[in-house]
């Protein structure tokens, strides 16, 4: 993916701005890979209004640039009707949380975000690299999983946000306790 040409790294539309049609990407994807001539409903989430969404459909670009490899065409031809849908699915539903917290730029810049995009497609389309395990695929895109490592920060935040709240309760309820004790002395 540091290969990855800086056109796939351009704006998408997003409001009538921007340089690159994703819908029409991603429509272009699912033909080479044998797709039958679907609804224009299928890529209707990859033509958004929504700046927030921007992040996402550049990943999704990327992506698809990826996918665009000669051995995902060469499986898909193998693996037949079944593929395509699998592929728009994973673009369309699975990188959304990927992308809220990785920048594009870090999945072609950074090896361990390049390798974490590459082994979620992988994950997300049932396929293994080559030469590992089930088990070891698995433990791999563990060690690398941006998602599960937020979501770790995130209830480590909360756990400690919550201990806070508890220390400052039972720091209320002593100070309550001595002001009521030297009070009964007096």
């Amino acid at each position: 993916m540091s290969e990855c040409p800086p056109k796939f790294l351009k704006e998408p539309v997003l409001k009538g701005r921007g340089e690159v049609h994703v819908r029409a990407v991603v429509a272009d994807l699912m033909a080479e890979f044998g797709a039958p001539l679907w609804a224009e409903d299928a890529f209707r989430k990859f033509q958004t209004k929504k700046v927030a969404k921007r992040n996402w459909l550049r990943v999704v670009l990327v992506a698809s640039w990826l996918l665009h490899d000669p051995w995902f065409r060469d499986y898909a031809r193998i693996e037949g009707d079944t593929f395509a849908p699998r592929v728009l699915a994973w673009l369309r539903d699975d990188l959304k949380e990927f992308a809220r917290l990785i920048a594009v730029e870090a999945c072609v810049e950074m090896p361990d975000r390049r390798e974490e995009l590459a082994r979620r497609c992988l994950a997300g389309l049932g396929l293994m690299p080559a030469g590992e395990s089930p088990a070891q695929a698995e433990n791999r895109l563990a060690t690398l999983d941006s998602i599960a490592q937020h979501r770790i920060l995130f209830d480590t935040k909360k756990r400690m946000e919550r201990a806070e709240r508890l220390r400052q309760k039972m720091k209320v309820q002593e100070d309550a306790r001595r002001a009521a004790a030297r009070a009964s002395r007096e």
